[in-house]
């Protein structure tokens, strides 16, 4: 067992889960935020109409609060436009796939996210 510097106690191990601000882990932190983007999910999903329901079902739930508020109109124009480039790429390795893309032809292609600064 390895001492820590300053006192006599042990050093905390690598595979020690730290709490977070709020006293939790963060598997327990993320538990918490995932199950409300879920509530907030379903309370966008009442106000959705069945055709646009249909849509965000197919989607990962990761995007689909994001894709809500677009369909419903409560997005900024600079997440909306995130939110399109991500279906465009099909909700899969965003980032890089967005950042990276090449269809000129697209009217949002000079304000895509996540594109590299001149």
């Amino acid at each position: 067992m390895t001492q820590g510097i300053d006192s006599g106690k042990p050093a905390p191990s690598a595979t020690a889960t730290k709490p977070t601000m709020g006293g939790l882990t963060h598997s327990e932190a993320r538990a918490r935020g995932q199950e409300a983007a879920r509530s907030r999910n379903a309370a966008l999903k009442s106000k959705l109409p069945k055709r646009s329901m249909d849509l965000v079902d197919g989607v990962p739930t990761l995007y689909q609060g994001r894709l809500m508020k677009a369909l419903l109109g409560e997005l900024s124009a600079k997440a909306a436009i995130r939110a399109h480039c991500e279906q465009c790429v099909g909700w899969e390795d965003t980032k890089p796939r967005v950042g990276g893309c090449t269809t000129y032809a697209c009217a949002l292609h000079a304000y895509r996210p996540y594109q590299e600064k001149p």
